[in-house]
């Protein structure tokens, strides 16, 4: 059937193509002369294309710059809406090993469990980690983001496991809570 009619209703609903890719499933199928299956494609589509374009990223890349570990991060949340815990593992050279989903929230929270950061970890024998949440909302980093960091680079220290960063993602970009946190230590001081 001609669907430019429903092409144009979904780009008028969501705002841009883009809009369309990250939308939910829920808001997708509601749309007028949508069918389940379409609005299934169309977030298929989204996912898809993000995890070839972060598995593409992540192949021989060195991650050695916290520019480049908030760039991968980044990616990985396209089109997630609710809040979503990752963990990273790094090999002595920088090569990501795994990225792992710790836990899945609601679209305000999720949980980050330390104790199962540090034995992920651990049993992976590894000596560098980075965590990251999003933020669906695009708030920054919160006092709450802040005590979990030192809370992770205390235990994670205690097992001779660095924590590289840990970030927090917005829709417009990946922000290094370590860099953050510096800065604020930098405030303080002066």
């Amino acid at each position: 059937k001609d669907t430019n009619e429903i092409a144009h209703e979904l780009i008028n609903k969501f705002g841009s193509f883009s809009g369309v890719l990250e939308a939910d499933y829920a808001a997708l199928k509601n749309t007028k002369n949508m069918t389940k299956n379409a609005a299934l494609l169309i977030r298929l589509v989204s996912d898809v294309a993000r995890l070839y374009y972060v598995d593409k990223l992540s192949k021989n890349e060195v991650f050695n710059t916290r520019k480049k570990v908030g760039k991968y991060l980044f990616q990985k949340y396209l089109g997630i809406s609710e809040e979503t815990v990752y963990l990273l593992l790094f090999d002595k050279h920088d090569h990501i090993i795994n990225c792992v989903t710790l836990s899945t929230g609601t679209h305000s929270a999720s949980e980050v469990n330390i104790k199962k950061i540090v034995k992920l970890a651990n049993m992976s024998n590894v000596s560098k980690v980075a965590i990251s949440h999003n933020h669906p909302d695009n708030s920054g980093i919160s006092s709450n983001d802040l005590i979990t960091y030192n809370r992770l680079v205390y235990h994670l220290n205690t097992v001779g496991i660095d924590l590289y960063d840990s970030y927090i993602i917005t829709s417009k970009k990946a922000i290094s809570t370590y860099e953050t946190a510096n800065a604020l230590n930098k405030q303080k001081k002066e």
